[in-house]
């Protein structure tokens, strides 16, 4: 698209007024009715959409459908839900199984000898997404009850207005996408031997940078890290494209290459659930794509990786792989020189 717009820019006429934009997100053009376009402005903010708007959310009912005088029922009114009883295989809405944004679980009318936990696991058990579920009853949560941790209590009375706060925020929640990292088996191990490199929270070097730089030219990003992770972030040893010097391991692409010990491709964030409702790929830098080769230890813990990281959706071939692998090698060379220096 830049490519584009700087051959169009440079065959317009000197003078013209003729305004050549390109295309970005919340980007919105206006044309007047004499056919010049007005200036571009930024789309105006609209409200969230209740989760599952482009199709009416579905509540799988387990236990005795509710009451249409039911604060439950008129909650799920309120909210504009569709409600699929557990009997059926498919709600009047023509909505399948796997459509069920919330599972909602009458503890007070299981069927006779049916466990609550059992109804719970039955009731979630063959859909597609594992969706939220909600536990309605007359009493509180027993303290000895085996739930997984997911399932949440509304205990009876309620206000309609309560049922319906509950249930959209338990339906939000099933739509956030953000997945942090595992810790890796040998985390201490690892943590010991990152510190023993020296490196943390030390200036910028040159025989670093220079690899980031190349990196960046090399596959025409905008950003390059070599990034160390450390117990709660990600430290910056050597940054191209950033003044950021680290960040958050909660919201670290490079903390899933270190775990899995192998290199990450994220073609397109907003398209990997892991990735999608990260912060940094919903609001600024805007990560769309991350390419991160590992780095190791002299002793084989993986301390980080050299990435590369876009705004822009790309592929990533094989021989990228191969060229990004040789890059991360020569970075691990200097890392095993540190230890060595500090030994």
């Amino acid at each position: 698209v830049d490519a584009i717009l700087a051959e169009l820019k440079a065959a317009a006429p000197a003078g013209d007024e003729l305004e050549i934009i390109g295309a970005a997100e919340g980007l919105v053009l206006e044309v007047t009715s004499s056919g010049k376009p007005a200036r571009p402005t930024e789309a105006k903010p609209q409200e969230a959409p209740v989760p599952g708007a482009t199709r009416i959310p579905v509540v799988k009912v387990v236990g005795k459908r509710p009451a249409t005088n039911d604060p439950l029922y008129l909650g799920m009114i309120d909210e504009g839900l569709s409600i699929l009883d557990e009997a059926q295989g498919e709600g009047g809405s023509g909505a399948t199984r796997t459509a069920v944004g919330l599972v909602l679980v009458k503890a007070d009318h299981l069927a006779p000898g049916k466990s609550l936990a059992d109804a719970v696991r039955a009731a979630t058990s063959g859909l597609e997404s594992s969706p939220p579920v909600l536990v309605v009853s007359e009493h509180s949560k027993p303290g000895n009850l085996d739930l997984p941790k997911a399932v949440d209590w509304l205990k009876r009375p309620f206000s309609r207005e309560f049922a319906r706060a509950r249930m959209r925020t338990a339906l939000l929640r099933g739509q956030f996408r953000w997945v942090p990292a595992p810790v890796p088996p040998d985390e201490l191990q690892r943590l010991a031997a990152l510190q023993a490199l020296g490196l943390l929270d030390t200036p910028a070097e040159e025989r670093f940078d220079r690899l980031t730089r190349v990196a960046a030219a090399l596959f025409d990003v905008p950003i390059a890290l070599v990034s160390l992770v450390d117990a709660n972030r990600q430290w910056f040893k050597s940054c191209v494209g950033t003044d950021i010097k680290e960040s958050s391991r909660e919201m670290s692409f490079c903390a899933h290459a270190v775990a899995a010990r192998d290199m990450l491709v994220i073609p397109d964030a907003l398209r990997d659930d892991r990735f999608a409702d990260n912060p940094v790929v919903s609001g600024p830098p805007y990560v769309r794509f991350y390419a991160g080769a590992p780095i190791f230890t002299a002793d084989g813990h993986c301390a980080g990786t050299l990435c590369i990281i876009d705004g822009r959706p790309r592929d990533f071939t094989d021989d990228d792989k191969d060229r990004l692998r040789d890059l991360a090698a020569i970075v691990q060379q200097e890392l095993t020189a540190s230890s060595y220096a500090m030994a």
